[in-house]
């Protein structure tokens, strides 16, 4: 999980009060953030539980509707009136490939059919 800079850290215990978080440890864990990141220190998940877990929850926060209205529009582009019957499981799959194609690009699809028939022995 990668850290906030400093200002926005301070945003954080008022935005989420909504959730079972101990504001005052969390106030506590974002002193030592912001410590370990003067510092340049590596940041250990355990000891910065609440705020991770804060971090995950901003993140997955969509800041506009386009994000959604694209993967709307991927769900009509792979589920057709010919493929209605995909597992929900391999519809995600899809749909995650497909909205995330830039990466997928990247990937040696040799590398991948290799580590993958390695997985069936």
């Amino acid at each position: 999980v990668q850290i906030p800079t400093c200002c926005e850290l301070d945003v954080l215990p008022n935005t989420f009060s909504g959730l079972n978080i101990d504001i005052s440890i969390l106030e506590l864990e974002i002193e030592r953030a912001e410590v370990d990141y003067r510092l340049v220190l590596p940041t250990n998940p355990k000891r910065l539980a609440n705020l991770t877990t804060l971090i995950a929850v901003k993140n997955t926060i969509s800041t506009s509707t386009a994000s959604v209205e694209r993967a709307f529009s991927g769900m009509n582009r792979i589920c057709t009136k010919l493929r209605s019957t995909i597992r929900p499981e391999r519809l995600t799959d899809l749909l995650c490939i497909s909205l995330n194609r830039d990466v997928v690009d990247l990937l040696d699809l040799d590398e991948v059919v290799t580590a993958w028939g390695n997985m069936r022995n």
